[in-house]
C-alpha cells in the first residue's frame, strides 16, 4: 500500500538530556521520544520537505540510508544477510508508535 508519510505540521520539540519532548499544538499533547524515536524523526526530516509518498518497504529502505549506525536498522544492520527484513522488523514498531502519538501522519493513497 502506498501512503504519504509526514511529520505533524504543528510539531514543536525540545531536547532534554536523553529524550526529546514533542508538543502537538492542535491536540494539546506532549510526548517524550526516546533516542531511537528521535533518530527516526531526524531521518524523516532529512528525507522530506513536507511529506514522503511511498510504501512502508520503500520508506524503510530510505530510512536505512539516513539513520545513524547505532539506530535500529542503521548502518550496522547493513552487514546482516537479510538487511531489509531485519530493518523493517526494527523500524515498524517505532513508526507505529510515532503514528499512534500523532507525531507522524500517514495518509493512504
Amino acid at each position: 500500500m502506498t501512503a504519504i508519510y509526514g511529520i505533524a505540521a504543528d510539531l514543536r520539540y525540545r531536547r532534554l538530556d536523553d529524550e526529546v519532548a514533542v508538543y502537538l499544538a492542535d491536540r494539546f499533547q506532549t510526548h517524550l521520544l526516546d533516542d531511537t524515536g528521535w533518530q527516526v524523526m531526524e531521518a524523516l526530516q532529512q528525507l522530506q520537505a513536507s511529506a514522503v509518498q511511498c510504501t512502508v518497504d520503500a520508506l524503510v529502505t530510505q530510512l536505512i540510508a539516513e539513520l545513524p549506525a547505532t539506530a535500529p536498522g542503521g548502518a550496522d544492520a547493513q552487514s546482516a544477510p537479510d538487511v531489509h527484513a531485519d530493518a523493517r522488523a526494527r523500524l515498524l514498531p517505532v513508526l507505529d508508535a510515532l503514528t499512534q502519538t500523532g507525531v507522524l501522519a500517514v495518509t493512504a493513497c
